[in-house]
């Protein structure tokens, strides 16, 4: 398990974002979901400061990992969570 890592960014989060998504890309990463908790806050009445959640890796390695055990799922994709 990696634990969690908490860095700051000089950029507002859909900037933070769109740099970690060129980046992912850059790497031959896979981008698999950016989730927009504020905007699904928002579509329910609810208020919540601007929040995402990138979800990302690698599936030619991830694959093998997880055959071996399907937990590893729960470790092996990153995921960045991006809020102010």
């Amino acid at each position: 398990m990696h634990g969690v890592v908490t860095k700051s960014s000089p950029w507002s989060v859909d900037e933070t974002v769109s740099r970690l998504e060129s980046e992912i890309a850059r790497r031959g990463l896979r981008l698999f979901a950016v989730i927009d908790h504020s905007a699904e806050a928002a579509a329910r009445g609810l208020e919540l400061r601007d929040t995402k959640l990138v979800v990302f890796g690698n599936p030619l390695t991830g694959t093998r990992a997880m055959q071996a055990n399907p937990l590893v799922a729960l470790d092996q994709t990153d995921i960045s969570y991006l809020s102010p």
